[in-house]
């Protein structure tokens, strides 16, 4: 069966959300079919995808579906990989990738070394989306521990601020069911997307890529730049930061080898120990060595990842919370009449926010409320009595506030597209007959 409806599919796992009664549950050949857009109102999206793979990136302020497939057609060094390990007691341990195996023949990965296709995944996958809510649980027999990845999209009714912060939030939930205590490592191994899209203007130059680790109001993590394109001021510059919460952190800016082969040691590294090589201290003194690739970008196919590691003690029976944070911020876009000479406009979020790390840290700041608010909102329109085709269609229906349909310009008004295609919006903007979008917003 495609999907059906069930009591609780995370009930075994104590997740911040709770699914509704109602909610139902995709799996098996529908997964493939499955795509959760996180992103803030007009800020452009990431999607999970039913496996549990980051896809459609989204950030630049216009329509841009099949990432995976542009990246595998340029060549480009688009990685986004998640991975869990869990060690027991005697040494013995168990790493997976963060996604299900692919559903069928039909779905298979791929030649695309980005999309990592030769490495352990999880037997299968569930997933329940009840917008802005969504919760994706990996089942392994092998693995020791159950699985929930859990996303939200912050949503405050009447508060476009709060709920517009162009970042994707995904908590890695594990419930140890082993007899035995774990230590648990959460691995994200992230490439600089910065200049894989553009905003619908031709870069000038080339941007010359850089990564940086980083700390501020109890957020740590990864920054991505590119240095020469904001003292330019090229239009395409943008940013991006991947941040956590916790405390006990490593983090790998540069592969330690050449091309793929640090990409490899990376995750052969991680799996066999459950450790990354922490660079940090030693990039201090001074360049990274002639055989660090990643330093160096391919001037067409982008960077290499870099790595960030959370560690966690997990005892029997308990539950813990691994969060990740993906944010961006790419200030500038193009109006809509695409058919005619494109004209440079500044969005909202880019008069909001400095820079990506700056999303991360204002987002921190207002969190609790947002979450609360959110939960609050989720409960009212699930729980109701309204019949469920109603509710499932309003709250389904919310997501292309989020979606490159919408965006926000500098001064706080909203436009829209009568639809969007793959690469490009339809109309001129401003048509707000098409999915009632004044409805929506109110």
């Amino acid at each position: 069966m495609l999907l059906q409806p069930v009591s609780a599919l995370a009930d075994r796992i104590d997740t911040r959300f709770r699914p509704s009664r109602r909610a139902r549950v995709y799996r098996d050949q529908a997964l493939s079919h499955c795509l959760f857009p996180m992103g803030g109102i007009g800020t452009g999206t990431i999607s999970l995808h039913g496996t549990g793979a980051l896809r459609d990136w989204e950030i630049w302020n216009r329509p841009g579906k099949g990432t995976e497939r542009e990246a595998r057609q340029r060549h480009w060094h688009l990685w986004s990989l998640l991975g869990l390990r869990a060690e027991r007691p005697d040494g013995s341990s168990e790493a997976r990738v963060l996604q299900r195996e692919p559903v069928s023949d039909f779905a298979a990965l791929g030649s695309n070394r980005v999309l990592a296709p030769g490495l352990p995944r999880f037997r299968q996958a569930q997933l329940q989306g009840e917008y802005p809510i969504a919760w994706l649980t990996l089942e392994d027999d092998s693995f020791p521990a159950d699985v929930c990845i859990e996303t939200y999209n912050p949503l405050v009714p009447g508060d476009a601020d709060a709920s517009g912060y162009p970042v994707a939030l995904l908590d890695t939930f594990v419930r140890n069911r082993s007899p035995e205590p774990l230590e648990l490592s959460l691995l994200c191994m992230q490439s600089n997307p910065v200049g894989f899209q553009d905003i619908g203007l031709p870069p000038r130059s080339l941007p010359e890529l850089h990564t940086s680790y980083r700390e501020a109001e109890g957020l740590c993590g990864l920054f991505f730049d590119a240095p020469n394109w904001s003292s330019d001021g090229e239009a395409n510059w943008g940013t991006v930061a991947v941040t956590t919460t916790a405390s006990d952190v490593a983090v790998q800016l540069y592969p330690h080898a050449v091309r793929y082969a640090g990409v490899e040691a990376m995750w052969r590294l991680f799996a066999a120990t459950g450790e990354v090589e922490d660079d940090r201290e030693r990039l201090q003194d001074g360049a990274p060595p002639p055989h660090w690739f990643g330093h160096q970008q391919h001037p067409y196919h982008g960077s290499f990842p870099s790595a960030l590691q959370v560690r966690h003690h997990l005892p029997v029976g308990a539950t813990a919370c691994l969060p990740l944070r993906f944010s961006w911020l790419f200030p500038q876009a193009v109006s809509w009449n695409h058919w005619q000479e494109p004209v440079q406009v500044r969005t909202y979020a880019g008069s909001r926010f400095r820079d990506a790390w700056d999303v991360a840290v204002q987002l921190q700041q207002d969190h609790q409320r947002v979450t609360d608010v959110t939960a609050r909102f989720h409960g009212a329109l699930y729980d109701s009595t309204l019949p469920h085709a109603v509710v499932e269609a309003a709250g389904a229906n919310l997501s292309t506030l989020r979606s490159t349909t919408l965006m926000r310009l500098a001064d706080g008004v909203c436009y829209g597209f009568e639809g969007s295609g793959d690469r490009s919006g339809a109309g001129w903007g401003t048509c707000t007959h098409v999915w009632s979008y004044e409805q929506t917003l109110a």
